[in-house]
């Protein structure tokens, strides 16, 4: 998702510059089109690609297969556990015990040696805080969104959705390294933006 991600927030600041052919836009072509074909480089070398096509052609789950199946099975628990926990959640303290409880449900040696968290930010804030938290964490992204578009700041904009389409995939907020890469780098783009700015 991280590779996706960034494939889009390049095909945006593409457009959002306006690309035509003067003198100055053949470095934005260039840099542009560098970093597409990465992106296609990458994907085609996805080590990955195989089991992918796989697990989206199977019709049953099995965690012992690839890491699709186990994906599939840590988004069937997140919903399983949202519909019965939308409004109040569990609490962050015991999210993991009620996973691993949605996990013994399935057979497959990936779920007996390993413990997996939701893979997903939203799901992990609305299971561990309920409706209310999902609420505050898309207001946290959203307020910032919205001001850069109104403004037009395409870093901005490009790198608030990095972070949202990467939360599909990953609990970035889960951990200090996410915490810090998000709060340094929203602070500082948010700063520059801002007119009145004493940096």
């Amino acid at each position: 998702m991280p590779l996706l991600a960034t494939g889009i927030t390049l095909g945006i600041l593409f457009l959002r510059k306006q690309i035509s052919l003067s003198q100055g836009s053949k470095k934005n072509i260039l840099l542009v089109g560098l970093g597409l074909v990465v992106l296609v480089i990458g994907l085609l070398f996805f080590t990955r690609w195989g089991e992918f096509i796989t697990g989206l052609r199977s019709d049953t789950l099995n965690a012992k297969e690839n890491t699709i199946d186990v994906r599939r099975m840590i988004t069937q628990c997140d919903l399983e556990l949202a519909t019965k926990h939308f409004v109040t959640g569990v609490g962050p303290q015991h999210l993991q015990t009620k996973l691993n409880q949605c996990y013994y449900q399935f057979e497959g040696s990936a779920f007996n040696r390993n413990t997996f968290n939701t893979h997903n930010q939203y799901f992990d804030y609305l299971l561990s805080y309920g409706a209310a938290g999902l609420i505050l964490l898309l207001l946290i992204m959203i307020v910032p969104l919205y001001k850069a578009i109104r403004t037009g700041d395409a870093v901005l904009i490009s790198f608030i959705l990095l972070i949202m389409l990467c939360m599909l995939t990953e609990n970035i907020l889960s951990r200090q390294a996410g915490i810090v890469f998000y709060a340094l780098f929203n602070a500082l783009l948010i700063n520059k933006a801002s007119p009145n700015s004493n940096l």
